[in-house]
């Protein structure tokens, strides 16, 4: 079910306000050459500091974001928040500028920690919008859509069934992403990662159908760690990285920041599920209207 005229409102607001708020503090997260490549480990503040300027700089996205899924489809706050947070990766611009700066191969660890970061941030964000929705809906019944597709969805702590969905979100998802990722060119890693999360999402959906996507949200946290444990472990010398890279032999996922992955990919991986809930939606209507 497409998102009402209400719903579309705020979801666009969120991403607006977001990114104008994140936007706002770039400067201050940025590298201190301002160099391409924003992560908060090589932040001109510091990494303590950037981690919680950007925590506090995404608290108006956070609470238009939750309004957005209480007035419809749960996933539709995170779709907001997530994308919100890649006007900032954007504009950050591609690795290169990391890859440049750092002390390779060794800096991938830091990639690592950082994706760790970013994924305690995208656990926080699904934990307010399903604590704080159902609550919203009860105090504001008018924002409230009762009939909206997805409406049983809860993001709760993923059991069996919500993992094995996240691990085949994240093998295909993978996989297409080293398929197409063949530069570091910022469009190309973001229509990459939408690409590959969107169909992974829906994959995992249609395998494991369920109420519970938080395994397959946390999906490209998977990828991205995956992705630089293999640079770790298979080139080990700062020659050898940047000739992999020069050469276009290096893999595809690796040469995307992990705020790529905490932005981009969860919000075409909350895509992902909305597609494939409203296409068994569609079967199961014209399976009934068939009988």
């Amino acid at each position: 079910m497409f998102p009402r005229l209400r719903q579309r409102l705020i979801i666009a607001l969120a991403i607006a306000l977001g990114a104008f708020c994140w936007l706002a503090v770039g400067s201050m997260v940025a590298a201190p050459d301002n160099s391409p490549g924003l992560s908060l480990f090589t932040a001109r503040s510091g990494p303590a500091v950037a981690i919680i300027i950007v925590a506090v700089a995404g608290v108006p996205a956070l609470v238009l974001g939750v309004m957005a899924s209480a007035s419809g489809h749960p996933l539709s706050g995170v779709f907001a928040v997530a994308l919100s947070l890649g006007i900032l990766a954007g504009w950050g611009g591609p690795i290169d500028g990391w890859m440049r700066r750092s002390a390779l191969p060794g800096a991938y660890t830091w990639l690592i920690v950082e994706c760790v970061v970013w994924q305690a941030g995208v656990i926080v964000m699904l934990a307010v919008i399903q604590r704080l929705r159902a609550s919203l809906r009860s105090r504001l019944p008018a924002l409230a859509v009762v009939d909206h597709l997805g409406m049983d969805t809860n993001l709760r702590l993923p059991r069996l069934h919500a993992l094995g969905a996240g691990v085949v979100c994240a093998i295909v998802s993978g996989l297409l992403c080293f398929l197409l990722i063949r530069t570091s060119d910022t469009g190309q890693v973001i229509g990459s990662l939408i690409v590959a999360f969107t169909v992974g999402g829906m994959a995992a959906q249609f395998i494991f159908p369920q109420s519970n996507p938080v395994g397959i949200l946390l999906s490209p946290g998977l990828v991205a760690v995956s992705a630089y444990g293999y640079v770790l472990m298979n080139l080990f010398t700062r020659e050898g990285v940047l000739s992999a890279w020069w050469s276009g032999g290096f893999p595809g996922p690796a040469l995307v920041l992990p705020i790529y992955y905490a932005s981009f990919a969860v919000a075409a991986a909350a895509m992902g599920v909305g597609l494939a809930q409203a296409l068994a939606h569609g079967t199961q209507e014209a399976t009934r209207a068939s009988a």
